[in-house]
């Protein structure tokens, strides 16, 4: 829309992971109703001190430094994962609390998917 040929994320922040590394995810999740002020809020959720496990396909493994309950990732997939620089990672897609793992769809992957809608629909795009 717009004349919108790409999203604009640039290069130099993308990043892939290490070891040495720690992550953090930052997100807006379970909204409940202020009968007082009539208002939706939502709870912010972070979760820092990520360390990276492992590659899998178009995914990198995680381990957060508590372990991984749905009832708080719940709500907060598709939420930005970052190294404490801010480069960026990937976006969350899920945990697992049996292992307290959860897992990061690689950045580039989820550009390649914007890329590809833009180019379909006629809006540019760089493939």
């Amino acid at each position: 829309p717009g004349g919108l040929d790409m999203i604009p994320v640039p290069s130099h922040t993308i990043i892939t992971p290490s070891a040495d590394d720690r992550y953090i995810v930052y997100g807006h999740t379970h909204f409940t109703f202020n009968t007082t002020t009539k208002l939706l809020e939502w709870k912010v959720t972070h979760h820092e001190n990520m360390t990276y496990l492992c590659e899998n396909g178009d995914y990198y493994v995680l381990k957060p430094n508590e372990p991984v309950k749905d009832k708080e990732w719940k709500g907060i997939s598709g939420a930005p994962v970052f190294n404490l620089q801010g480069g960026l990672l990937g976006i969350l897609c899920g945990g697992n609390e049996t292992y307290s793992v959860v897992f990061v769809m690689k950045i580039q992957k989820l550009l390649s998917f914007i890329d590809t809608t833009l180019k379909i629909e006629g809006m540019g795009g760089t493939i």
